[in-house]
């Protein structure tokens, strides 16, 4: 994890100075070009790059001397939030000049996202929590489908379906399964949580965190070890820990 953030520092700090040398850039054409509908333009686009700067080298002075040393107060902690979600487009896009694997920089960008909402300290009720699962931890060769009703399984066991279950029976806690962004965002509109912990890969943990932007996204990164999106598992104590943190942070 330490390499996965160096990394997502080294792109932050590449599209700072990017952001800048634009910006100087448009500056030197601002000055010796007479058309008065290029330099409208391109005081825009100054003024779009100064923000992303702004943006940008903020959000690393933060995450170096807050995040990553666990001290962010929820001020800033807002702050990083919103403006991660903005630039990172920006991010991804340098990622690929820089040739950093594009699930590097998701990772980073959900482990920081999870720091932020450990940060929130939420005490909420076990009603107030949905888990969201992906339906490719169900065994392939399973007959009996749970994406309407996880209890559909039969508890067998060749997956991790049945331990899953039995964490949330356990707590209490509403667990639904979606086999795409589009019936996840159906089964947050409808169930209403204050707090979801999501099990997904980098790619569909990052859409679910930027697109859901009212309510705190913890995310848990499956395990892939049959390739993506077919037979995937989860580390149950790692899930274990996202029900904890709700439940007992004060």
């Amino acid at each position: 994890m330490k390499n996965d953030r160096k990394k997502f520092l080294c792109v932050m700090f590449f599209t700072a100075i990017l952001s800048i040398a634009l910006v100087l850039v448009s500056i030197y054409f601002l000055t010796n070009k007479n058309n008065n509908f290029i330099k409208i333009m391109i005081i825009i686009f100054v003024i779009f790059l100064i923000i992303v700067s702004v943006f940008v080298i903020w959000s690393i002075v933060l995450l170096s001397h807050g995040v990553y040393k666990g001290n962010v107060n929820k001020k800033n902690a807002c702050f990083l939030r919103g403006a991660l979600k903005k630039i990172y487009p920006i991010l991804i896009f340098v990622s690929k000049i820089l040739n950093i694997d594009r699930d590097t920089i998701q990772r980073a960008y959900c482990n920081i996202n999870n720091i932020l909402v450990e940060n929130l300290k939420m005490h909420l009720n076990s009603e107030d929590i949905l888990i969201l699962l992906p339906h490719c931890l169900q065994n392939s060769q399973c007959q009996y489908k749970i994406t309407n009703d996880i209890y559909n399984c039969k508890m067998c066991g060749k997956c991790c379906i049945k331990d899953i279950i039995e964490l949330t029976n356990k707590y209490n806690i509403e667990t639904v399964v979606a086999t795409g962004g589009t019936l996840a965002r159906s089964w947050v509109k409808k169930k209403k949580p204050k707090a979801i912990i999501a099990v997904a890969c980098e790619r569909d943990l990052t859409s679910g965190i930027n697109d859901i932007s009212k309510i705190p996204v913890y995310g848990v990164l499956n395990i892939r070890n049959n390739g993506p999106c077919f037979n995937t598992s989860v580390n149950i104590e790692n899930l274990n820990k996202a029900v904890k943190l709700f439940l007992t942070c004060k």
